[in-house]
């Protein structure tokens, strides 16, 4: 698949699941990044370690968006999938962080900027994902401090999974 149908396909997975999220089909969110996982581990034999590193990356997302709830950083509106606890991101973010996870898995290729670069993309663009989160009224951001706190994180997460995905590419 050439990266410019994975930037595509990121795109439009994120806007299902941001669209889907006020709704009663925001588990449906997880069609697209599924599908794009198993292309690539399918069809591109990506190795067992890039798609164990997406899930790793997928799971520190999440856990990163859990404690930023729980610590009221960010707010979720709409519906929530049953099955995940309370204290945990909606499963429509759990969509975007798969979606996002394996889309720089199958960009590995193009992500050939330096890390100090990186840093500066992460904090500058992480946090404008969220934003435009809060465009669509299915998140809110408490205050400047949570903008803060996740152009922090996105600036040292970004350099991170670009290292991980040059070591295990």
């Amino acid at each position: 698949m050439p990266e410019i149908a994975i930037f595509a396909v990121y795109y439009l997975g994120w806007f299902a699941a941001v669209l889907l999220a006020k709704t009663n089909f925001a588990w449906a969110a997880l069609a697209c990044p599924l599908a794009l996982a198993a292309f690539l581990v399918l069809r591109r034999g990506v190795r067992p370690q890039l798609t164990f590193a997406g899930l790793a990356i997928t799971a520190t997302g999440v856990l990163f968006d859990s404690l930023a709830t729980h610590y009221g950083l960010i707010s979720f509106h709409g519906d929530d999938f049953w099955l995940l606890p309370d204290w945990m991101a909606p499963v429509w973010l759990v969509a975007i962080w798969l979606l996002f996870s394996f889309s720089m898995i199958g960009l590995r290729s193009a992500l050939s900027f330096s890390y100090p670069l990186a840093a500066f993309l992460g904090a500058l663009m992480g946090p404008l994902s969220y934003r435009s989160g809060e465009y669509f009224d299915v998140l809110k951001m408490s205050s400047s401090l949570a903008l803060i706190v996740y152009a922090v994180f996105w600036a040292i997460a970004f350099p991170a999974i670009l290292f991980i995905l040059r070591r295990f590419g």
